[in-house]
């Protein structure tokens, strides 16, 4: 995945967490965020040892 792939991505998924925060669950922006990149990345970290390739 080059560099412009990722950065991409990773602008996508803050544009449609704050999406989701501004729509659901109404809290300041910054926390909001926060709160999705958290539930996101414990996911990623539940869901690791089931699948390939999510470590790299």
């Amino acid at each position: 995945m080059s560099f412009f792939s990722l950065v991409s991505i990773l602008i996508t998924l803050a544009a449609v967490s704050s999406y989701f925060n501004y729509r659901y669950i109404k809290l300041p922006t910054t926390i909001g965020v926060m709160l999705v990149a958290l539930v996101a990345s414990l996911t990623l970290i539940i869901i690791g040892p089931y699948t390939s390739g999510v470590r790299e």
